[in-house]
């Protein structure tokens, strides 16, 4: 049986499973990091993910005098 485990980069706590989820509350680039462990084998795989803040929504009023 394989022991599956995600270091996501943002300092949260680390994630398990096959297919872990994530979402990211900030922006910036992050290092993550997924490994797979059966017996003696050890699998690994790290890239980097950028994420960019959201587009600021710009809300016009109409004042009625």
């Amino acid at each position: 049986t394989a022991v599956w485990s995600w270091a996501f980069g943002d300092g949260t706590p680390a994630g398990s499973g096959q297919e872990a989820q994530h979402t990211y509350t900030a922006a910036g680039r992050f290092l993550w990091q997924g490994a797979a462990a059966s017996g003696t084998t050890v699998c690994g795989r790290s890239g980097a993910i950028r994420v960019d803040p959201l587009p600021r929504k710009t809300v016009k009023r109409h004042i009625r005098r």
